[in-house]
């Protein structure tokens, strides 16, 4: 995020069996990660594009757990759709975080290696070859689109219509030195257990989630996306651009959360207002302890949808406005997984499940 913003097939059966019969109340288990504090906080063009499959090999399995243990580290997955969702499981969320932010070693074909940052050409390229797998794991078709400077990791799965929904987070990091567990390694894992969430589901709408590269360096990656949507004429068919941003620091334990769409400044983004009442109505229909605080900024990867006319907004951890709760291992070395309050992720990614759901018509 720039400086202006801010858990096989075993289980599958079980893990939805646990989503259709549990009662209405959100099943949600508080995690003992409370996003501790350190001392100090850092204040801190698009080229010609083309398209290319994206290959590799494997990726490790999520360990296997006991399925008396599920509903203990899940959280219940209500409203929009239906049966057909599957739960966020906050096991997949540490470990899958743990492996694109460097704690924990990925197999990437065929060889053990570790992800310390996203900075570099290297560890991007290997950042989108791990995400790859994954996404092809859960049967969506995954691209790169190629720009001058760098390459969008493209996941898609098509829906009854031509129209689609962007789902969107920003894979690369600020600097070498800087592993981006929260910023912004939370918003890519947490669209991808979105995308398991919803792997059982038929879509009326399409579904592309976007990891986006170099939104440090002036959101070029969504830049250089958005201008191929308008050469090509496909950005006549977007629904609109839900950018999920940091979304793993929190120490208030009050569920709040910034809800970027500019509703509060009167006629801004007109455009962008029933995502805005989508986000409002998932949290009542699935009864989450969260609650939305109004934010105007458009410095990320959002900020280019709205350039272009079109409807965008960003979900994110609370890094602005009196008294929030800003990390204060942004855009620092400190900024690992071991600061991440999965508890408060897996109540942000549920709120994503419900959203995504809503908006492309899962059944």
């Amino acid at each position: 995020m720039t400086t202006s913003i801010r858990r096989v097939s075993l289980l599958v059966l079980i893990l939805r069996g646990v989503a259709c019969a549990a009662e209405d109340q959100p099943l949600v288990t508080a995690d003992d990660d409370a996003g501790a504090r350190v001392d100090g906080a850092d204040d801190g063009d698009a080229g010609t594009t083309t398209d290319g499959a994206t290959s590799a090999e494997s990726s490790d399995d999520a360990p296997a757990v006991d399925a008396a243990t599920v509903a203990d580290r899940t959280t219940r997955v209500d409203g929009a759709g239906g049966p057909c969702t599957g739960v966020v499981d906050i096991e997949f969320l540490r470990e899958k975080l743990s492996k694109l932010s460097g704690a924990l070693a990925v197999q990437i074909a065929g060889m053990e290696v570790t992800i310390p940052e996203r900075y570099t050409a290297a560890n991007r390229a290997l950042a989108r070859q791990f995400l790859a797998v994954e996404y092809q794991a859960l049967g969506f078709t995954v691209t790169e689109h190629m720009y001058a400077s760098g390459a969008n990791l493209v996941a898609s799965r098509p829906g009854a219509d031509a129209k689609f929904l962007i789902l969107s987070g920003h894979y690369d990091t600020v600097r070498e030195s800087v592993p981006g567990a929260d910023d912004d390694g939370t918003g890519i894992i947490g669209n991808l257990a979105t995308a398991k969430a919803l792997q059982g589901c038929q879509l009326d709408h399409g579904l592309r989630i976007l990891a986006f590269d170099q939104e440090e360096a002036g959101a070029a990656g969504s830049k250089a996306y958005v201008s191929q949507l308008q050469s090509s004429g496909e950005i006549d068919d977007l629904i609109g651009d839900v950018q999920f941003e940091m979304a793993g620091y929190h120490t208030k334990q009050d569920g709040g959360f910034l809800l970027v769409d500019c509703r509060s400044s009167e006629g801004d983004r007109p455009e962008s207002k029933f995502l805005n009442d989508a986000v409002l109505a998932a949290i009542a229909r699935g009864n989450l302890p969260l609650e939305p605080h109004d934010a105007c900024v458009g410095s990320s990867d959002h900020g280019t949808f709205w350039t272009a006319g079109k409807p965008a907004i960003v979900f994110s951890e609370e890094f602005s406005f009196s008294g929030a709760n800003a990390n204060p291992c942004y855009h620092k070395e400190c900024d690992t997984v071991s600061f991440v309050n999965f508890d408060y992720f897996a109540k942000l990614t549920t709120l994503a499940v419900l959203l995504t759901g809503d908006l492309v018509g899962a059944h």
